[in-house]
Parts: C-alpha cells; structure tokens; sequence
C-alpha cells in the first residue's frame, strides 16, 4: 500500500505544479483511507470482544452449554482472526467434548497466531499425548521453548503429568497445566 511519506518524496522531485497539487490530493485521500482501516480494525476487534464475552458467559453459566460457547467464539474469530482467547477458548470447548482432534486444529491455529502464549504449547502438547502423537508432542514442547525463547517469555512448565520442562527457576508449578486451569490462571 501506498504510504503518505512516499507521496511526499514523489512531490519533491516534480517541479511541475499540476503533479504536486495531485500528489497532496492522493496523499490526503491515502491518509483517509489508512484512519477508516484503523477504525474499522478497532470496530471489529471490538465485536470480538462482545462474541467472546458472551462465550465466556455462557460457559460459565451453563456448564453444558459448550456447544453455544462455541458458536459465540467462533463468531468472535468471524470479527477477528487474531482473537487469541476466542480461539483458545474455543480449543478449550472441544476438549471438554473430547473432540480432541478439533482441540488440535484449534491449538494449532493459535500458536500461528501468537506464538508467545504458552499455555497453547502445554495444552497443545498434552492433546497430542493424550491422542498418542508423541514424537509430534516432542516437536511441539521444542518448538514452544524456541518459539518463548525468542520473544522473552519462556515459561512453559508442566506440559504433561509426565514431562515437565523448565527453563527459569521461577516457571515451577504446583500443579500440572491443564487446558481448563491454565485459562483460569491467566
């Protein structure tokens, strides 16, 4: 896309008058265009945030409500693809069905999305043993640690009753993540 800074240069190397006055027109409109983005992404994520209040609503109210739960957070991933609590509550809804093959779809999704949140790696991880995948679970707890590694938050504890992988002195739990107890504890 177009920026204002570079219709600014483009006017400075024309001499001819007619060339400027459309360059400050275009970058005016492209200025225009590049706030409505803005709002709009603001609106949206907005909406997100009703979609998964509502969400969080209906699955605390209804313990077996999951499958409306699901619905609303869907809806907020609708309004914004990013919205990593809607997608990871989402994950969250399915295991509680034991649909654990969509908890992995979901999981997977959101650690594209940000891959700084470990309780997506713990969870992630503890889904693909559950399911057997071990040397996937291996690749994962790896991929956690490079991914928090970099982004300065490595805080992956208890991936599994059976593995527990830390890095800091400060990341022991007393308990075993869970995919229910890491999104309370947040």
């Amino acid at each position: 896309m177009l920026q204002v800074k570079e219709i600014k240069v483009e006017m400075k190397k024309h001499a001819n008058p007619v060339l400027n006055q459309m360059a400050r027109l275009l970058a005016l409109k492209v200025g225009k265009i590049e706030k409505s983005i803005k709002e709009a992404k603001l609106h949206m994520r907005e909406e997100a945030n009703t979609w998964f209040e509502r969400g969080l609503v209906q699955a605390c109210q209804d313990p077996n409500g999951t499958s409306r739960a699901i619905e609303y957070y869907k809806k907020a991933v609708q309004c914004d693809v990013e919205h990593y609590p809607s997608i990871y509550n989402l994950a969250c809804c399915y295991e509680v069905q034991g649909k654990l093959r969509e908890t992995k779809k979901w999981l997977l999704r959101l650690i594209d999305v940000k891959a700084s949140f470990s309780p997506a790696y713990t969870a992630l991880t503890r889904v693909c043993m559950d399911l057997g995948e071990y040397e996937e679970a291996a690749k994962l707890i790896q991929r956690g640690i490079d991914s928090l590694n970099m982004s300065g938050k490595l805080s992956i504890n208890c991936l599994h009753p059976e593995l527990i992988v830390s890095k800091n002195e400060n990341c022991g739990a007393e308990k075993p993540q869970t995919i229910e107890n890491s999104f309370s504890e947040r």
